[in-house]
């Protein structure tokens, strides 16, 4: 009984994963241990790629797990910027969701203080739409624009919170909904 409850919980509402890569910090770091709940985006049969069931979307501003685009046996840890229909815009490193500026504010360095490279980096506090959060950019102007592009149906559109060094949807496009694991 035992085993068949925990084959349950892992399959259908819990997950452990760890963070591989920087590409979320200063939120979740290289290391950093996260529990995914994978019942908040409904279920899904293991045994059928793709089937949903009670399925509810990502909201924007949500931290999610889902299969990579590139490689699909590996999880990618990305926050969700654009649901379906939103115009997704950077310009001079500022995001743009359907039109709407983030508000930027500088935040406190030791941050990213433990981060290789941190001279070269700001902290800055991102809010749109009510939500805060710490992101990263580097003085870098290789990737200071993108877009605009519209984030299709049954799609949704992820950044890093470490901006400039994160693979996401500014390389490989919007992420399926069937892509989702948990939040």
């Amino acid at each position: 009984i035992a085993v068949l409850i925990a084959v349950f919980l892992r399959f259908f509402v819990v997950a452990a994963y760890k963070i591989p890569t920087s590409s979320m910090a200063p939120n979740l770091k290289v290391g950093d241990f996260i529990f995914v709940n994978k019942a908040r985006f409904g279920f899904r049969w293991p045994w059928e790629e793709g089937k949903q069931v009670f399925f509810a979307p990502p909201r924007r501003g949500e931290v999610v797990v889902f299969k990579c685009p590139q490689e699909k046996k590996v999880s990618c840890v990305k926050r969700v910027v654009g649901v379906p229909g939103d115009k997704i815009q950077i310009v001079k490193k500022n995001l743009f969701v359907n039109g709407q500026k983030a508000q930027y504010e500088r935040a406190d360095p030791q941050l990213i203080a433990d981060m290789p490279g941190a001279e070269y980096n700001a902290v800055l506090t991102e809010q749109l739409e009510g939500k805060r959060r710490h992101i990263v950019i580097s003085s870098s102007k290789e990737i200071e624009n993108f877009g605009p592009v519209i984030v299709p149906p049954e799609h949704f559109f992820v950044l890093g919170d470490s901006r400039d060094s994160s693979d996401d949807s500014r390389f490989w496009g919007a992420v399926p909904y069937t892509y989702l694991q948990g939040e």
